[in-house]
């Protein structure tokens, strides 16, 4: 019992050793989950418009959402290649 005080002592301390080398970590976690979100977000406008330039009633009207679907769509794809990136970058922070 009284080795396994210290031996737990001497993990948490270089789990936090570590975890110092990782200055930025947490804040490139964030950057991934920003842009995972974004792509969600981006995802449901471009759903949300290509629903509309179906349901339109004319040509016009129709044109128009596809086209505001297409960019959102290409927003969501943007941001969705960027969080991958993100994440793999908090990785080697700790190396």
């Amino acid at each position: 019992m009284k080795r396994i005080i210290p031996i737990a002592a001497l993990m948490i301390f270089c789990t936090q050793l570590s975890f110092g080398q990782c200055d930025d970590f947490s804040s490139v976690i964030d950057d991934a989950e920003s842009y995972s979100s974004n792509a969600s977000s981006n995802a449901d406008d471009a759903y949300s418009s290509a629903k509309k330039a179906y349901n339109a009633d004319n040509l016009e009207d129709a044109q128009y959402y596809a086209k505001k679907a297409m960019s959102s769509a290409e927003d969501a794809q943007s941001e969705a290649n960027n969080a991958p990136s993100s994440a793999s970058d908090a990785g080697s922070s700790c190396d």
